[in-house]
């Protein structure tokens, strides 16, 4: 009985150390588990910031369309200069069919530089946080709101996504007062940079630094032009921003020896006119530049003066009631002296029209835009735009001048509207909604290899809109919600020569376009003025191909994405003749190095502000 006793002892007791003995899994389990906690982790929100429930529930939606073959975008972060991977970039994709957009994921970067994002299909804004470096694709670079739109296709797989970066340059200086000594507690930040000729404002607040007590400050910036601000701590009740002279500041580098002093303001002083010169009361002037713009009122006689003015660009557009400007005006202020201008408006003429269905019936609540058009037939929206909808019985009133415009309406629905070059007339503009076209296909290479992630440039109904793809199983896509008419499509994908299409939509349609691009061969080149400087911040053009680049500070240049042929350059920069380069014969796969490109200067009026047409910005 006791050797009975002892022997079921036993076998109870090896059951129990069996029954909590750990479990080694196979290779194959190991590797698989390691894998799922990965992906787990890559969307877990970064320390300190915690999850809204709808992130959480999306996110659960994410992974699950992920296991279900919906999913799975993979890239890179890398430097332009040496295509070196960049780690702990972080990158946000929040759902741009939402208002606000809703965060869906955000994940970083890993030392080697590559990520993975777990989308289903749909529209996404993708922005990139990058310390310490310049996201170079960026559509507007301001703090804050950088971003691309991301368009992902359904069974999106794809690992060619690229972000490309480049470290930002090391500003060293000092801010001095006309003295000579340095100025300490005084705000040194960003207030704009040129791109492609044009200023893109920024915010000094998010970036700025203190200077200390010999007015010494350090500042990681973007390369390229740029101007500063600068703002007196001591007095920042009663002081204001003011900025620096344009900076030229070379692609990661070190910069030192900078010497900043405040500059005397300066004064604007005029008047606003009507037609024969005839003063108006009740005008006022929109003053605007990249800190921001404000409204001054004129007096009774359609004059206006103001001081204290930062130096550089400003725009001015007149305004009075029943007028609108004959054009808006760009002056540049210099230190210490006073500009004046003469600032014409036109009447305008009140314009009646309607929105109608497909029905032929009033749509009320229709939005409608009213747009100047650019020689190019793009819109362009006015300074300070007035929202606009339509009454319940689809009728709106707009004052028009000689302009020529371009009116939009968007209804409830997939619906819209659009009528081009208007100028006001007798009776009632009708502006007809219809049923919105889409376009789809496929982008393959010619060798009939699906290209995952591509950029496309779509132009319609007088709109222009860049954002990334990423195409579906065998290099699908769809692009909905387009105007009848005219499109134009421009894809460009990383070693592959863009391609341009246009076809003809129409409403409620669905047409087939396919791309097939081949291996692309790139231009370098170098521009210098006829004194041997470089020029920076020039801008080449490919005729007839969605290629361009601007020069940096060393005027240098690379075009990429080019199909095998002949080519022509058109080279311009700012206060120099445009010049054509004729006949360059790009090969696939080669890059072709030009002989220096020299521009002459051109004579500027003198003893009196410049002013000319506001330049047209390029998207």
């Amino acid at each position: 009985m006791s050797r009975k006793l002892v022997v079921v002892s036993l076998m109870f007791g090896v059951g129990v150390l069996l029954f909590f003995w750990p479990r080694h899994p196979s290779k194959h389990s190991s590797s698989a588990h390691d894998s799922s906690v990965h992906d787990s982790l890559s969307s877990v929100p970064e320390a300190g910031s915690a999850a809204l429930p709808n992130q959480q529930s999306a996110r659960g939606q994410q992974r699950s369309s992920l296991s279900a073959g919906k999913g799975g975008i993979q890239g890179l972060v890398r430097r332009q200069a040496d295509k070196h991977g960049v780690g702990g970039v972080e990158l946000t994709c929040l759902d741009a069919t939402r208002q606000p957009p809703e965060e869906r994921v955000r994940v970083k970067s890993i030392a080697s530089g590559r990520f993975a994002l777990d989308l289903a299909a749909g529209r996404y804004q993708l922005k990139v946080n990058a310390k310490g470096y310049d996201w170079l694709d960026a559509r507007r670079p301001t703090p804050g709101h950088a971003h691309r739109m991301l368009q992902v296709m359904p069974e999106a797989r794809t690992k060619a996504l690229v972000i490309k970066v480049r470290r930002k340059s090391v500003l060293r200086g000092r801010v001095l007062n006309a003295a000579g000594e340095g100025l300490a507690n005084v705000r040194v930040g960003l207030a704009g940079v040129r791109r492609g000729g044009v200023w893109l404002k920024r915010l000094p607040e998010p970036e700025a630094v203190k200077t200390a007590a010999n007015g010494s400050f350090a500042l990681r910036v973007p390369s390229g032009m740029l101007r500063l601000a600068m703002l007196p701590l001591a007095m920042a009740a009663g002081k204001r921003w003011t900025l620096s002279p344009t900076l030229l500041i070379p692609a990661e580098r070190e910069v030192s020896g900078l010497q900043l002093t405040p500059r005397a303001d300066a004064s604007l002083s005029g008047r606003v006119v009507g037609p024969g010169g005839a003063r108006l009361r009740d005008a006022s002037v929109l003053l605007h530049n990249i800190l921001g713009q404000r409204e001054i009122r004129c007096d009774g006689g359609g004059r206006f003066k103001l001081g204290k003015l930062n130096p550089g660009e400003l725009l001015l557009s007149p305004r009075a009631k029943g007028m609108a400007p004959k054009s808006i005006s760009r002056v540049h202020l210099r230190s210490g002296r006073e500009a004046r201008v003469v600032l014409k408006v036109q009447p305008t003429q009140r314009q009646r029209g309607r929105v109608v269905g497909v029905d032929g019936k009033g749509v009320g609540g229709a939005r409608v835009q009213v747009r100047l058009l650019t020689p190019a037939g793009i819109m362009r929206p006015l300074i300070a735009p007035t929202p606009l909808h339509s009454a319940a019985d689809g009728r709106f009133s707009l004052q028009l001048d000689a302009r020529p415009r371009s009116i939009m309406a968007e209804g409830p629905g997939p619906l819209r509207g659009y009528l081009k070059g208007i100028v006001p007339q007798a009776g009632e503009l009708k502006v007809a909604l219809r049923p919105l076209g889409e376009i789809a296909g496929r982008i393959r290479s010619t060798g009939g290899k699906p290209i995952g992630f591509v950029r496309l440039t779509v132009e319609e109904g007088g709109r222009r809109e860049q954002l990334w793809l990423i195409t579906g199983k065998g290099g699908r896509f769809r692009l909905p919600g387009l105007m009848p008419g005219s499109v134009r499509v421009d894809v460009e994908a990383e070693s592959y020569a863009g391609s341009r299409a246009v076809v003809a939509l129409r409403s409620g349609v669905t047409t087939a376009l396919d791309f097939h691009l081949q291996a692309a061969g790139s231009i370098i080149g170098q521009i210098r003025n006829t004194a041997g400087s470089a020029l920076a911040d020039a801008q080449v053009l490919v005729e007839g191909h969605a290629a361009e680049a601007n020069t940096d500070v060393d005027g240098r240049f690379e075009l990429q994405g080019l199909a095998p042929g002949v080519h022509v350059l058109q080279v311009s920069s700012q206060g120099h003749r445009a010049l054509r380069v004729e006949k360059i014969q790009v090969n696939a796969g080669a890059k072709k190095t030009l002989s220096v490109i020299t521009l002459r200067s051109i004579s500027s009026c003198s003893g009196r502000p410049r002013c000319e047409g506001l330049p047209q910005k390029r998207d």
